[in-house]
């Protein structure tokens, strides 16, 4: 199990409906259908053409999504250990 599939779980379990995506592409058509209240987001994803680098830039240029709070985080999906690890809220 990799540390994003953990932080999923550990979210769940305090309570909050957690949407989880490998496809960047998947994702961001999910977030135009129905925007979440925040997104943690990993600047890799193993599938698709859209990464969480291109995810964040369109959704900071889209004018109904730009105001949803990000935490953003490197290498979350590929499961290394750095730590303690800062994430950037953006």
């Amino acid at each position: 199990m990799c540390l994003a599939e953990l932080l999923k779980y550990e979210l769940m379990d305090s309570g909050f409906h957690v949407s989880y995506f490998r496809s960047g592409r998947k994702a961001f058509q999910k977030l135009k259908t129905s925007p979440p209240d925040a997104i943690v987001l990993d600047i890799l994803l193993e599938e698709g053409e859209m990464d969480g680098s291109t995810i964040l830039r369109e959704l900071k240029r889209s004018t109904d999504l730009n105001e949803i709070p990000v935490l953003y985080r490197p290498h979350l999906s590929k499961g290394r250990r750095e730590f303690p690890w800062v994430p950037k809220i953006i």
